[in-house]
C-alpha cells in the first residue's frame, strides 16, 4: 500500500549516494537509483507490519508491507534523475514504532 503527501524536509541528514539500503530488525528497505524502484521487506516473524517513510520533490510517501516474514513489496518512484530522496524503514510495534535513521540519496 503507497500513501502520498506534502510535506516540508526537516532535520534530516546522511550521506548522498546513487543507491542504498536501511534496515532494522525486523524490517529492510531498498533503493535504486536505476530502476527508481522501492523495495519494502518484512524479515521477521513477529507479527508487526512494517513501513517505509520516503520523501522528495516536496512529497511524502508512506509504504506498508503487512503481508508478513519474507514478503516484499515494490513500487517504483517517478522522482526523476538528479533528485534529492530521503528515507527509513520502520517497524510498527505495539505503543512505539522501531526505526532507522534518515538516509540520503539522489535519484
Amino acid at each position: 500500500m503507497i500513501a502520498v503527501s506534502g510535506a516540508a524536509m526537516l532535520g534530516l541528514s546522511g550521506i548522498a549516494s546513487a543507491s542504498g539500503e536501511v534496515q532494522v530488525p525486523g524490517a529492510r528497505f531498498a533503493f535504486d537509483s536505476r530502476t527508481d524502484q522501492l523495495r519494502l521487506w518484512d524479515t521477521a516473524d513477529d507479527g508487526n507490519r512494517v513501513y517505509a517513510v520516503v520523501q522528495y520533490q516536496g512529497r511524502t510517501v508512506w509504504m506498508y508491507n503487512a503481508s508478513g516474514p519474507g514478503s516484499v513489496e515494490t513500487t517504483k518512484l517517478p522522482a526523476g534523475s538528479g533528485n534529492e530522496i530521503v528515507y527509513k524503514v520502520c517497524v510498527d510495534n505495539p505503543g512505539l514504532a522501531t526505526c532507522s535513521p534518515w538516509r540520503k540519496d539522489v535519484t
